[in-house]
């Protein structure tokens, strides 16, 4: 999770729809409401078993990016993922192919724990 220089959290997982788990995405205002204004940001693309966040850009911007690491099941095995949303949540596709980016790391699984 991260605090932005607003008061509002982000808080990034996963969500598990029966038959996978996606990275998924969600604002707070700072009273603790759901923040309606962040597009909804579920990757089913991405599988993970993990996902943490940290925003990309300095403190005290308003339109920092959101960047969400974890996982990505590649058929066999899980590789680094990395997915990039703009401030209202929708993917921000100037970032890697269509704001994802998976990178395999030797033969075994890996995890991404933080961004």
């Amino acid at each position: 999770m991260v605090v932005q220089p607003d008061g509002k959290i982000v808080v990034a997982g996963f969500a598990n729809n029966g038959s996978d788990s996606d990275f998924a995405l969600a604002r707070y205002n700072p009273n603790g409401t759901l923040d309606t204004s962040l597009a909804a940001a579920v990757e089913s693309s991405l599988p993970s078993a993990a996902a943490l966040i940290q925003g990309s850009v300095p403190p005290f911007s308003r339109m920092a990016k959101i960047v969400v690491a974890g996982s990505a099941f590649n058929g066999s095995n899980f590789d680094f993922a990395l997915t990039r949303y703009n401030p209202n949540g929708t993917l921000d596709t100037s970032f890697g192919s269509g704001g994802k980016v998976i990178t395999p790391v030797g033969s075994s699984d890996a995890d991404g724990y933080s961004v």
